[in-house]
């Protein structure tokens, strides 16, 4: 055996030959992917494709929840923030109004204290005069009370 033959048998016996047959694998072969093109390949590209158009209106139909649903909480956060200064404002107008009524019942219990005050410090004053006039009408008699028993002491220890 020559060295071709010998490197042909040892590859496993494949040769290769150019013929008629070679044509018909390749129409065969043509023909098998035009079909699996038509009934496979093209089938599932479009699916694909179908499937990545809805991923992206998936995507936009998300992005405009979003949008919404941030703009219903900035809507929110500004109605609270609204709430919370109509409460703060009701709450200090109430305080104002406390105070002002704490005020006037405090000096209307004053005024009524004073008026008792005075009352009682004009009736003090006038029971003071009565007993001073009073006094003064017996001073004569308890000066000489006072001197008979101071002399009535004296005399009596002599």
């Amino acid at each position: 055996m020559d060295p071709l033959q010998i490197t042909v048998f040892s590859m496993g016996g494949v040769i290769i030959d150019l013929d008629g047959s070679f044509f018909i694998q390749l129409a065969i072969v043509l023909l098998v992917m035009a079909v699996l093109r038509q009934l496979v390949f093209k089938p599932y590209l479009d699916s694909i494709e179908a499937r990545d158009a809805k991923t992206d209106q998936t995507r936009e139909e998300a992005e405009a929840v979003k949008a919404r649903a941030q703009a219903l909480a900035e809507r929110y956060e500004a109605t609270l923030a609204e709430a919370r200064q109509k409460a703060t404002d009701a709450r200090q107008a109430l305080r104002t109004e406390g105070n002002a009524r704490r005020d006037e019942v405090l000096g209307e219990a004053k005024r009524v204290s004073n008026a008792k005050m005075d009352a009682a410090q004009a009736a003090i004053d006038a029971q003071y005069e009565g007993v001073r006039e009073d006094l003064k009408g017996r001073v004569d008699e308890l000066s000489g009370l006072i001197a008979d028993k101071i002399l009535g002491q004296q005399g009596g220890a002599r």
